[in-house]
């Protein structure tokens, strides 16, 4: 006998040649028998006259207590716990370390102290507690035992069924015949119809695939480990990301799609913490608002007339660069079901010119998008075949007092400042080009990014190679705003918007009768004062133009030599000269005939 100190390993009667290794009251018994064990559970038999029986009698009860009944708690832990409880069971997996070692498929049992091992035979079960699975062994390995019909499932050899052979039968899964069905004790991946991984532990191929309650409600549960992880369906073709939803990269609300599967594009982001919704590709619903003043040419106060290089060319807030004469503009409209109007330049000079559009943008309309994503869409024809090209271009001198003639040389092909455009307080936040072909309408987008040293910005689309007379360069439909992107479906300004907004740079007071008359007064035999309010406030103290016969009705009812004014809000009070007055009494300003206009303009 020897002492048996610590945790020790005990060898089961018949499974080791009759040889018994029993541990009772800290004694190690050693001796050699004959093989009289029971034959299925190798408990050993006590025999006749045999010394020390309560030794033979406690080892089939410590075989039974474990065997009977069989749970074990784990068929897939390598290490032998740290603090095992009395009794607890495993079933010893491949590779296993320590007290395990070199024990694979055995049951593991924490007797009185020590791990005692049993070996199984064909046809045991045991029900693993940690996967809620009942496993049975065969043929040398341990398997789920899958569940059947006709009163509890199990393995059946379907191949004495007459015209079926063993794989013929969902139910029939081995492993050692490598079924694909076959799934192993606490899988790691899970495949049905399809091939897992370590990465796809689930995978699954079917025409569908159901969720359903349980009685009442049902919530699909996808959880991360920390923040900056990703919780989110992703939605491929060919294996290659197109859209993807869910918690990506933060614990914001994510909407991404994708052409390719490389560059991805996030068109929703709802806020955590407010719910608030945010468009970073095209803005928040606030960010719709197209910053173009007359996007679709349909105001023109000033009337239509040639137009030479930076000035405006009689549609509000647009004006002409031209690379030496004249361009004369002109209105499309009914272009298209989705064009109301279009604004035409065309190139009237016999020698070619290059030419093309302008709009400033007034500083308080664009200071907020500073340091932003901006986009750009307009839909654009010309009459011949040619290459287009469009800029956003950044005014970084004083606000509001930018210079429309932003070209420095037409020929130049490095469109940067010093180049093509001039070098003074100017940026190009974005430039593009697209080849159009002969009279086909075409919608252009350019994306960019703003500096946070812009004080106005310009909107200019032009002719990249000189054009021959009567070409003809159409606008309209022109978006720029908030985002990466412009809205899917350009939206027309209401008319009265549309006005309202050109009304903030210029209104034409016309006559509609001789009678249009404005009370004042004559404060000297050369001058008479006239309140007037003007239909919206201007951007900037307007200067006021007058166009037509205009006269005073006063003393000898002269003709205006000249008017002037003085700005004030939505008021303004006009001064004008003239001789022969009557100071200090009654006047009245007074068309001259049907036309006769006064222009007030605050453009940029």
């Amino acid at each position: 006998m020897a002492s048996l100190g610590g945790k020790a390993k005990k060898l089961i009667p018949g499974h080791s040649g009759g040889r018994i290794l029993s541990r009772e009251e800290g004694l190690l018994w050693d001796c050699v028998l004959p093989m009289n064990d029971t034959p299925n559970l190798a408990l050993p038999y006590i025999f006749a006259a045999q010394a020390q029986k309560h030794v033979t009698h406690n080892e089939a009860i410590r075989a039974l207590d474990c065997l009977v009944q069989l749970a074990v708690i784990s068929v897939t832990l390598t290490t032998p716990p740290a603090t095992p409880a009395e009794g607890d069971r495993y079933i010893v997996p491949s590779a296993a370390s320590g007290d395990w070692s070199d024990q694979t498929n055995k049951i593991a049992a924490y007797q009185d102290g020590a791990w005692a091992f049993y070996a199984p035979k064909d046809g045991w079960r045991a029900w693993v507690t940690s996967a809620n699975v009942l496993v049975i062994f065969a043929a040398g390995a341990w398997t789920a035992l899958p569940s059947g019909g006709g009163g509890g499932g199990g393995v059946s050899d379907h191949g004495l069924l007459t015209g079926l052979s063993d794989d013929d039968h969902p139910q029939y899964h081995t492993d050692a015949r490598g079924d694909a069905r076959y799934m192993p004790i606490d899988p790691q991946t899970v495949s049905i119809n399809a091939t897992a991984d370590t990465t796809n532990r689930l995978a699954v191929a079917s025409p569908a695939s159901l969720f359903n309650h349980d009685g009442n409600g049902h919530q699909v549960k996808v959880n991360k480990n920390a923040a900056g992880d990703t919780a989110s369906f992703l939605f491929q073709n060919g294996f290659s990301g197109r859209a993807e939803i869910g918690l990506a990269g933060d614990d914001d609300f994510h909407f991404k799609v994708s052409a390719d599967g490389a560059a991805w594009h996030e068109g929703i982001k709802i806020d955590r913490a407010t719910g608030r919704v945010n468009f970073p590709n095209t803005g928040s619903f606030a960010s719709y608002r197209n910053r173009v003043v007359n996007p679709c040419g349909a105001i023109t106060q000033a009337g239509l007339a040639s137009t030479t290089d930076g000035n405006y060319t009689g549609f509000d807030q647009w004006a002409a660069l031209t690379q030496s004469s004249a361009v004369t503009p002109s209105q499309l409209v009914d272009v298209s079901n989705d064009i109301a109007t279009m604004m035409r330049m065309t190139q009237t000079n016999a020698a070619p010119q290059r030419m093309g559009w302008l709009q400033p943008l007034e500083a308080s309309v664009v200071r907020d998008l500073r340091g932003k994503a901006v986009a750009l869409q307009f839909a654009a024809r010309m009459s011949t075949a040619a290459t287009l090209r469009y800029a956003i271009v950044e005014w970084t001198g004083t606000a509001d007092n930018l210079v429309l003639d932003v070209v420095n040389d037409w020929t130049d092909a490095s469109f940067t400042p010093g180049h093509f455009f001039k070098s003074s307080n100017i940026k190009i936040a974005a430039s593009g080009s697209k080849a159009l072909g002969a009279n086909t309408l075409t919608t252009i987008d350019l994306a960019g990014e703003i500096s946070s040293s812009m004080n106005n910005l310009m909107l200019f689309v032009w002719t990249d190679s000189a054009q021959a007379q009567d070409a003809a360069l159409d606008l309209g439909n022109v978006w720029f705003g908030a985002g990466a992107a412009a809205p899917a479906v350009f939206e027309p300004p209401a008319p009265d918007d549309d006005l309202s907004k050109c009304l903030r740079y210029l209104w034409s007071f016309v006559a509609t009768s001789i009678l249009r008359l404005l009370p004042g007064a004559a404060v000297s035999t050369t001058a008479a004062q006239f309140f007037m309010q003007l239909p919206a406030q201007m951007c900037k103290t307007p200067s006021v133009t007058k166009i037509g016969s205009w006269t005073l009705v006063n003393g000898s009812n002269p003709d205006i030599d000249s008017i002037s004014l003085a700005y004030g809000g939505t008021w303004v009070v006009l001064t004008a000269s003239a001789t022969g007055l009557v100071q200090n009494t009654f006047a009245q300003l007074r068309a001259g005939g049907v036309g006769a206009t006064l222009v007030f303009s605050a453009q940029l």
